[in-house]
Formats: C-alpha cells, sequence, structure tokens
C-alpha cells in the first residue's frame, strides 16, 4: 500500500489521514496564537515606552521651558501649508526638549510650517537652509501676518556650524545623500532625524546596512510618518557612504 493509499481510501481520509490533518490544524493555530501573544506583548512594550517617552519629553520641557508646553499658534497653518502631520510636528517638537538641543538645523523643502512651529514652541536656537523656504511663500505671509511673523528666517551662517538636532523632511535626494551632506554637521552625541517619503524610502535598506557595517547607532520607526534617526558617535572616523 503506497503512502496515498495509507492517508486516503475510497476518496474518504484514513485514520492517519485525519491524524495528519488534525496535526496540521493545530500547528496553524499554535502558530496564528503564537503570532497574537507576540503581537500583544510588542504593543504591551510600545505603549509603556510611549508613555515612558511622554513623560521625559513633560519632564524635559518643563525643565527648559519651568512651564508646560503652549499649544501651537493657529495662524501657522493659516499662513503657510504643510504635508507635515501635526502628530508628526508635535514629535519633533517635544525631540528638541527631549534631546536638550540648543542648535537645530531643519533641511529639506517646503519647511516654511515646521520652521516657524519649532521657532515658537522651543527655546532652541533654529536654522534653516535656504532652499527649504520659499521667498515668495514666506514674503506673502509676512504681508498677512506682520503682527506675527516678525522676523526674517535664521538661515544657516556657517556650513562649519554643528547642530545638537537635524531634521530632515521632504527631501528629494536619498537616504544616503541625507546623510553624507547632514550627519557630519552633527556635534558628538547628535541627532539627526530623516522623515521617509516614497521618494528617499527606496535606499533606506541600503542605508541600514551600511550604517550596521560602521557600526553607527540608528533607528527606523512610525510616528504618523517613518522617521529615520541616527545618532552621532564618538569614534566616527570616515561616516562617508559611497
Amino acid at each position: 500500500m503506497s503512502f496515498k493509499e495509507k492517508l486516503v481510501q475510497n476518496g474518504s481520509p484514513t485514520s492517519l489521514g485525519w491524524g495528519l490533518i488534525a496535526s496540521a490544524i493545530i500547528a496553524s493555530l499554535i502558530g496564528i496564537i503564537t503570532s497574537i501573544i507576540v503581537f500583544v506583548r510588542v504593543f504591551k512594550i510600545k505603549k509603556q515606552f510611549n508613555k515612558a517617552q511622554e513623560e521625559n519629553a513633560k519632564n524635559a520641557i518643563m525643565k527648559i521651558k519651568g512651564s508646560e508646553l503652549d499649544a501651537k499658534d493657529e495662524f501657522i497653518n493659516k499662513a503657510f501649508s504643510t504635508n507635515i502631520d501635526e502628530l508628526d510636528m508635535l514629535h519633533i517638537v517635544k525631540s528638541v526638549y527631549l534631546n536638550y538641543a540648543q542648535n537645530v538645523l531643519i533641511d529639506g523643502l517646503n519647511l516654511e510650517n515646521l520652521y516657524l512651529t519649532l521657532k515658537t514652541m522651543t527655546l532652541a536656537n533654529i536654522e534653516i537652509d535656504p532652499r527649504a523656504i520659499s521667498s515668495k511663500t514666506w514674503n506673502e505671509a509676512v504681508l498677512k501676518y506682520k503682527d506675527k511673523i516678525t522676523e526674517k528666517p535664521c538661515f544657516i551662517v556657517s556650513e562649519d556650524k554643528k547642530y545638537n538636532l537635524i531634521i530632515s523632511a521632504n527631501d528629494n535626494t536619498s537616504n544616503a545623500e541625507i546623510f553624507n551632506k547632514l550627519y557630519p554637521k552633527l556635534t558628538f552625541g547628535g541627532l539627526l532625524m530623516v522623515i521617509q517619503n516614497p521618494i528617499i524610502k527606496s535606499d533606506l535598506k541600503d542605508l541600514k546596512r551600511d550604517l550596521k557595517i560602521k557600526n553607527i547607532r540608528f533607528e527606523a520607526s512610525k510616528n504618523k510618518a517613518l522617521f529615520l534617526y541616527i545618532v552621532k558617535s564618538e569614534e566616527d572616523k570616515s561616516p562617508y557612504l559611497q
């Protein structure tokens, strides 16, 4: 009798066949249950981590400002449109406080809203790359909100200046190019935050591999958008990527 005949006779499973079917079902159920348990545990851990981060941010804000974080001024969204989600915007604001960043650089495109948000909601020195602001858009907003926008944007003063925190958003190059351009501008222990988009996300996997090879600390995690976080190590000798 062949193995197939041992499993099926007269079109119906034999006792051995039923046993194998039952084993397969049980194995599948165990796999599903295990996946659910792992998901729940990861969710709980992430929730606890986020709660701890929120508490740390709150403490940092109180320590630096001496008061709770103010709400974002409504005129900013009226003056400048943005494709950055408000939750991501708030996450960036809190990151300034969490990292006790005194010097912050913003790089990318169409970032007038983000610049003014950080300028009004933090006490850090906020600088921005000239390409990240449209002169026409900025000037139109100044004419409309003269009593609110009273200062010109603070553009990069020196290419040699170092920053505690650098934010890259709406870039249209690649993660590798962003890294090579901005990572050298970080102070030791400084943080580079790169908001991913469909254009730059294509080489994220390759960059993560290269960072791992170079022992450069990084993490990619999702808030509303996907963020890539890279920390400047004191041991970095030649961080440039090919």
